[in-house]
């Protein structure tokens, strides 16, 4: 699935990664980049991803600066999203272990329920750029022991494992979930509850 994000919407996510970058800086977040690119572009591709996934499924986008929640939106009626996004056409879909390096130490509620690969290469914002869904796998499934590992070209030190997952694994964009209207209120309801908590 293939989406066109024109060129002022990737000036918007230009100042949105740029804005969440400065902030997080300043609030002593740590910078978690594992490629070698600099973090200004990682920071464009993943707002850009995010953006491209949302505009795909018209779904409204984070518009926060500041966001504590662990995943980028929620699909109606589906659950929590986290988008990655990766320049490389045949890229692989990673997730950072958590703070700790540690397999199975991380808190379930903070994950989200589906994870998204978006690829394509926001590098020149000054001409449309199109992303394309390359698929997806349900949080439970990704988040496992045997999913974990190293990057290519990445030091091999245990803060620097991710969960990986291959193209070829994700689930056909055209199967992602779909739901009717009464599906998405009890799960928007599901949802708010599990804020409150």
């Amino acid at each position: 699935m293939r989406v066109r994000l024109n060129q002022g919407e990737l000036k918007y996510c230009d100042y949105m990664a740029k804005q969440r970058h400065a902030v997080s800086r300043k609030l002593g977040v740590e910078d978690r980049k594992r490629g070698k690119q600099s973090a200004d572009f990682i920071d464009l591709q993943g707002v850009a991803g995010e953006f491209a996934f949302c505009k795909l499924f018209n779904i409204y986008p984070d518009t926060n600066i500041i966001s504590y929640a662990p995943y980028d939106c929620v699909a109606m009626g589906v659950g929590t999203v986290e988008v990655k996004t990766t320049e490389y056409p045949n890229g692989r879909l990673s997730v950072p272990l958590g703070e700790s390096g540690k397999v199975g130490t991380g808190n379930k509620d903070k994950c989200a329920d589906y994870y998204v690969l978006m690829t394509g290469n926001a590098s020149d914002i000054s001409r449309p750029v199109d992303f394309t869904m390359a698929g997806w796998v349900a949080g439970a499934d990704l988040l496992i022991r045997k999913r974990v590992g190293w990057l290519p070209g990445i030091e091999k030190t245990d803060d620097m494992r991710s969960y990986i997952i291959e193209q070829h694994e994700l689930c056909d964009p055209e199967e992602w979930p779909q739901v009717n209207s009464m599906q998405c209120s009890i799960h928007w309801l599901e949802h708010l509850n599990r804020l409150r908590v």
